[in-house]
């Protein structure tokens, strides 16, 4: 009786063996997951922010040469005034 006790309880003993190396691998695949998840997440946000400036300075560059466009006129229009008073 005491031999099956016995084996019953070693048997069990190793099955709880086993599912705590199954757990434990478990836990250390969660933790590198979600480790790897949140450096993913912080560099798609920092990418973000950097699209985010470079299209801040593409307006800003695109205004500067609206403007640019605008004194070119300007600029054309007194050449042509010139010219026509010289003739």
């Amino acid at each position: 009786m005491k031999e099956q006790t016995d084996k019953q309880l070693t048997h069990w003993m190793k099955i709880a063996i086993e599912v705590g190396i199954i757990l434990f691998a478990v836990g250390v695949a969660w933790t590198t997951l979600r480790g790897v998840t949140e450096r993913n997440t912080k560099d798609i946000v920092k990418h973000d922010q950097r699209l985010t400036h470079v299209e801040r300075n593409q307006s800003e560059v695109n205004a500067d040469i609206r403007e640019i466009r605008v004194k070119q006129k300007y600029i054309s229009k007194g050449i042509d005034e010139i010219k026509e008073k010289l003739q």
